[in-house]
């Protein structure tokens, strides 16, 4: 969806070099470089494990650390359902 909404903007994006010259450049340049200083908010992630299956990305920061993401995506009801049914599954296995 994203992208769709980029391809959309960057069409627009082009249309304004039509009043100024440099627009389009600038516009990008600017939304890269806020781009680029928000990605410092960044967790760090330096020395940490990468999670090797998805149920132990889910359970990222449930022993009390910090979250790799802020959004608390892990503990969504969807990501709830799924860790409940690979345990099932590894239940009757």
């Amino acid at each position: 969806m994203t992208a769709r909404l980029g391809t959309i903007l960057s069409m627009l994006v082009d249309l304004l070099g039509l009043l100024w010259g440099p627009a389009p450049m600038v516009t990008l340049g600017a939304v890269s470089t806020v781009a680029g200083i928000l990605a410092f908010a960044f967790p760090e992630t330096s020395g940490l494990p990468m999670p090797d299956t998805v149920d132990e990305a889910v359970r990222l920061g449930e022993d009390g650390s910090e979250p790799l993401c802020s959004c608390y995506c892990a503990r969504s009801p969807f990501a709830r359902k799924e860790l409940e049914k690979n345990e099932e599954l590894q239940m009757k296995s």
